[in-house]
């Protein structure tokens, strides 16, 4: 119970296959010349980062019109990186690194670093602004992320609110065309502005999203100092602040699995309470539960790993195996105290004896996981997520 504190949450673990893609978007109005020739020099110098293996970029897709307006546009452009057979996790993280040093240096560009994925998961930290005017969206949304930038574990941060669209914009004076007996389009303020890139809404409502990754540490630390900035931040009546993302899904995905763990308990309560048709004894196998979780909580703090949704699940599967042991032992000192023995020799003796037993059923499955457990190979991570679920 020491430890435990001392553990970070997240969601999933980070899948590292040994790929991964940059998305880029440079101030709007940018032509695609500028764009394509912005890329192209991030990509010449990827090309010297150990263990690249492959890289190519895409520059602009489609227009404001038929395209996302994520990925759309002369502004737009993508970077592609494949590491080498055999990369591992730190080299590719490290190549990251030093492509993101070179995006830092190109005034005015946003970037965000994404790998591919099984599971349709959102970014690991964002925070939702939500109000009706625009303007305060977007004054609440640049001072937090200013905020955020002063954070050394948060990078790749984002806002949908930062960027806008070079437009010509028309005021119509409808009572001074009707004054002068004109048509409202014959008499109108014509200038020329910056509009929204887009305008998101979430529960029919607007949205200012800002988007962040994780230089280091887990998701449940870099929600709680999420949650104090925005303490910091001077908020309207009208506009609500909530951080969701991977938060918000680990969250509910937390809650959905400590009722299974609960469930899974007096699954086997019910079951033992028909085997046994003593409560002390039923009770004396229950015990054995939580001193199952000492080791489990240990190896979690010894490898420097963090509490998931695998982790969770791995401990209702130990439930089941640590409860099987202690029937198996539990059942034999019932037999040998039928006999005539004491209490004290029947314990010796089912210790003694149901040894083997024991060791063999928990060796069958510890060994069987191990090389799940400990990653090897490519795509390890998400081969034990699939064996798990």
């Amino acid at each position: 119970m020491f430890v435990v504190p001392f553990l970070g949450v997240e969601l999933i673990p980070q899948l590292s296959q040994g790929e991964f893609k940059v998305e880029m978007r440079l101030p709007p109005g940018t032509p695609l010349e500028y764009t394509d020739k912005t890329i192209a020099g991030i990509q010449f110098s990827s090309r010297a980062i150990d263990k690249v293996k492959l890289i190519f970029a895409v520059a602009g897709s489609g227009n404001r019109f038929d395209a996302n307006p994520e990925q759309g546009g002369e502004n737009w452009g993508e970077l592609n990186v494949s590491m080498a057979t055999g990369s591992r996790k730190i080299q590719e993280e490290a190549a990251m690194d030093s492509i993101r040093k070179a995006l830092e240096g190109i005034p005015g560009l946003q970037y965000k670093f994404d790998r591919p994925t099984y599971f349709s998961f959102k970014t690991p930290i964002e925070v939702e602004v939500a109000g009706y005017d625009l303007d305060v969206l977007k004054k609440i949304s640049g001072d937090i992320v200013r905020r955020m930038r002063g954070i050394d574990r948060l990078t790749d941060i984002k806002s949908s609110m930062e960027l806008g669209h070079p437009e010509i914009q028309i005021y119509f004076d409808r009572k001074r065309a009707a004054a002068l007996g004109l048509n409202v389009y014959e008499v109108a303020d014509i200038v020329t502005g910056t509009g929204p890139s887009e305008i998101r809404r979430i529960d029919q409502e607007r949205v200012a999203l800002i988007s962040a990754n994780m230089a280091y540490g887990d998701l449940g630390t870099a929600a709680n100092v999420i949650t104090g900035i925005i303490n910091q931040v001077e908020i309207p009546a009208d506009i609500t602040v909530n951080v969701s993302g991977q938060n918000e899904e680990m969250n509910i995905s937390f809650r959905s699995l400590k009722f299974a763990l609960l469930l899974a308990i007096f699954l086997v309560y019910l079951v033992m309470a028909a085997e046994f048709e003593s409560f002390l004894h039923l009770f004396v196998v229950m015990f054995t539960i939580p001193l199952a979780f000492i080791g489990g909580i240990l190896a979690l703090w010894l490898t420097g790993s963090q509490i998931s949704v695998l982790v969770f699940l791995g401990g209702i599967i130990l439930v089941g195996i640590v409860v099987n042991n202690a029937i198996v032992l539990i059942d034999f000192v019932n037999k040998n105290r039928a006999r005539g023995m004491n209490k004290r020799t029947a314990l010796i003796e089912a210790g003694r004896s149901r040894l083997r037993p024991i060791l063999m059923t928990t060796l069958t499955t510890v060994l069987g996981l191990i090389p799940l457990a400990l990653g090897i190979g490519e795509g390890a991570e998400a081969q034990m997520l699939f064996e798990c679920n």
